[in-house]
């Protein structure tokens, strides 16, 4: 995704043989959503889903997922969330082992549109 994002001028989104989506990758990201995409990975997977749950509830969250075992959160502005974040997760028992900060990618396109990752 990351080659097709640099290199290509139209890209396609296709699962199970259908064609969800054509367009650049710089529409493709957009109508997804601006903002950030937090990765957080929990001492204990099996917390993803109360962490999921606890997350959509909080204001200028946008989407949150569980992919490949750690929970997505985007969110525009996703710094300023860290605080709230890290104490809601704490207050229902979801240690936190490692989080990342990136930008919006076609995999998190795919994962909107299809509802799982790629290789699920």
């Amino acid at each position: 995704m990351e080659i097709a994002d640099q290199l290509s001028d139209r890209v396609a989104i296709i699962d199970h043989g259908k064609l969800l989506v054509l367009d650049t990758p710089e529409n493709l990201k957009d109508r997804v959503g601006k903002g950030d995409i937090m990765e957080i990975t929990l001492y204990n997977e099996a917390k993803n889903k109360g962490a999921r749950e606890a997350l959509e509830g909080v204001e200028g969250i946008q989407e949150v997922n569980e992919v490949r075992g750690r929970t997505v959160v985007r969110a525009l502005d996703a710094v300023s969330k860290f605080p709230k974040i890290f104490t809601l997760l704490e207050s229902i028992g979801a240690g936190i082992l490692d989080v990342s900060l990136r930008r919006n990618s076609l995999e998190d396109v795919f994962i909107t549109l299809t509802g799982r990752g790629l290789r699920e």
